[in-house]
């Protein structure tokens, strides 16, 4: 019985996790002191996204087994606001497809097996837009379209996040291939 309690208590917090956006930047919030705000466009609203910390070495992203994730959570208004700290470099490395912006489980995607991802490295204090990023299915794929318009992140900033700061800068990034595995199964030892 104490074993099917544990599991019961470790599936409903994974779910209760699912449904907010963890480390996003809440509307009221100031500038951090240590951190950095990026901005990235995320379409359509049902598409959410982790950017996790990682390093690149040879032209591969590879994503530390240390870190918690920069940001995990779905677009409001069309866009995430995260925070990271200056001089990590970070990836898209999860994408989940949910039927309705209020669902939790949904079908995953990652970019592995030589697939490409947005990859950058944070750059010191400010808010930077990073451009954005467009989700379509196609099959057991899934197409991405990356764009920028700065003028449109800066007007979300003026009106969703004021407390920021009207000043956006640009973070520039790479498409680099990311080394993991092509499944998402998450493994939680129990012990006895």
């Amino acid at each position: 019985m104490k074993v099917a309690g544990i599991v019961a208590a470790i599936a409903l917090t994974a779910v209760a996790a699912g449904c907010t956006s963890f480390r996003a930047v809440e509307a009221s919030a100031g500038m951090p002191g240590d951190e950095t705000i990026f901005i990235l466009g995320v379409s359509p609203a049902h598409y959410r996204v982790k950017v996790f910390p990682g390093t690149v070495r040879n032209g591969i992203f590879r994503e530390s087994g240390l870190r918690l994730a920069a940001y995990y959570g779905a677009p409001r208004d069309g866009y995430v606001v995260g925070k990271a700290k200056p001089g990590d470099t970070l990836a898209i490395t999860l994408v989940r497809e949910v039927a309705n912006e209020d669902d939790v489980l949904g079908r995953d995607f990652v970019p592995c097996a030589g697939l490409k991802t947005m990859v950058f490295k944070v750059p010191q204090s400010g808010v930077f837009y990073l451009g954005d990023v467009t989700y379509s299915p196609n099959r057991h794929q899934l197409e991405i379209r990356y764009s920028g318009d700065a003028g449109a992140a800066q007007s979300y900033l003026a009106s969703r996040h004021p407390s920021l700061g009207s000043t956006l800068g640009t973070i520039e990034y790479e498409l680099l291939p990311v080394q993991m595995a092509c499944s998402t199964e998450i493994y939680i030892p129990i012990y006895l």
